[in-house]
C-alpha cells in the first residue's frame, strides 16, 4: 500500500517572453509506508520542485499528489519538511522548538512531555533542551530539525538535501546519526540529494531522475541491510556504478536510448523493482 503517490505531475513556468519552460513532465511514482526513498539526479532535474509540490508549497501544472486517499492541495500536518538550513526558530530553546509542532496540533500535555523525552533520547540530545540553536553544533541542530519534524508522526517526511551544508566528515557522521534515528523510529521519507553515497547509505529505494524534464531513468531497490557498511565491496560497487550512470546522464541533454541506461543499471549488483503504487511509473 502506497503512503504517497505522485500521479502524472507536470510543472511548467512561463518566462518573460511567455515561453513555456517545462521542469517536470508526466512524472509518476509511489512510496510505500515506512520506505525511505531518495530522489537522485543532476542539478536542475526537478528534484526539489517535486519535493515542494508534494509538500504543498507549489501547485502542479497538471497531475496530482495523493497522501493515502487525500489529494494534496496545500501544506498540511500530514507532511513535515526538513530544510538544508535547519529551519529552527532561533528565539526558542531546543525544547520549545521540538514542542512547537505538538502544541500546534493541540497534543495533550502529558503526551507532549512523553514524546519530547523520547525524541531527545532518540537524537542523543538529553541535557541540551534548555539551550538555544546557536549554542549547538551544526550536527546537533540538524538532529533537532529531524526529530522536530517527526514529533507529530507525519505520514510523510520530506528532506531537501538536509546535509548539503556540512563538510564530508561531518556529513558521514550525521548520516550515521540519522540512519540510527530512522532505524529506531521508522518513517516514510522522501529525500532529495545529489550525493550518490548519501543516497545508497540512507535509502531503501533510489529514484534516478534525468535532466530531461525529470524523467525517471531508474527505480532501484537497495537490498543492503541497515546499519550500512560503507567499506563492503557490494556497497562500493553500487556507489561506483550509480556514479557512472549519473555522469553519463549529465552529458546527455536528451535521453533517447533507454536501453543503454537499462544496460548500465543491470550491471549494478542490486534488484531493480518498479514502484508498488497506485499509479504507473514513468
Amino acid at each position: 500500500m502506497s503512503q504517497l503517490c505522485v500521479e502524472s505531475v507536470t510543472k511548467a513556468y512561463a518566462n518573460n517572453n511567455k515561453e513555456r519552460h517545462v521542469v517536470l513532465r508526466d512524472l509518476s511514482f509511489g512510496v510505500r509506508t515506512g520506505e525511505f526513498v531518495s530522489l537522485l539526479g543532476p542539478s536542475g532535474c526537478g528534484k526539489t520542485t517535486i519535493l515542494r509540490i508534494i509538500a504543498g508549497f507549489l501547485k502542479p501544472t497538471s497531475g496530482r499528489i495523493m497522501i493515502g486517499d487525500d489529494e494534496v492541495t496545500q501544506p498540511g500536518p500530514d507532511r513535515a519538511f526538513v530544510f538544508q538550513s535547519y529551519g529552527l526558530f532561533p528565539w526558542m530553546t531546543i525544547k520549545a522548538n521540538i514542542l512547537y509542532p505538538m502544541q500546534q496540533q493541540k497534543m495533550p500535555q502529558p503526551e507532549q512531555e512523553q514524546q519530547l523525552n523520547m525524541l531527545l533520547a532518540l537524537a542523543k540530545l538529553e541535557g541540551k533542551e534548555k539551550l538555544y540553536p546557536h549554542q549547538l553544533s551544526g550536527g546537533m541542530q540538524q538532529r533537532t530539525a529531524v526529530i522536530r519534524a517527526l514529533a507529530c508522526h507525519p505520514k510523510v517526511l520530506l528532506m531537501d538535501e538536509p546535509l548539503g551544508a556540512v563538510d564530508m566528515q561531518m556529513r558521514h557522521k550525521l548520516q550515521e546519526d540519522m540512519e540510527r534515528i530512522f532505524i529506531d523510529s521508522p518513517a516514510t521519507v522522501v529525500m532529495v540529494t545529489h550525493d550518490v553515497d548519501e543516497a545508497v547509505f540512507m535509502s531503501n529505494r533510489i529514484l534516478v531522475m534525468s535532466d530531461c524534464e525529470g524523467k525517471l531513468a531508474g527505480d532501484l531497490s537497495i537490498p543492503l541491510p541497515h546499519p550500512r557498511n560503507r567499506h563492503s565491496l557490494e556497497y562500493q560497487q553500487l556507489v561506483s556504478k550509480l556514479g557512472d550512470l549519473l555522469q553519463n546522464m549529465h552529458h546527455e541533454k536528451e535521453i533517447s536510448d533507454w536501453n543503454n541506461i537499462k544496460n548500465i543499471m543491470e550491471e549494478i549488483p542490486i534488484e531493480s523493482k518498479a514502484a508498488d503504487c497506485c499509479c504507473n511509473a514513468t
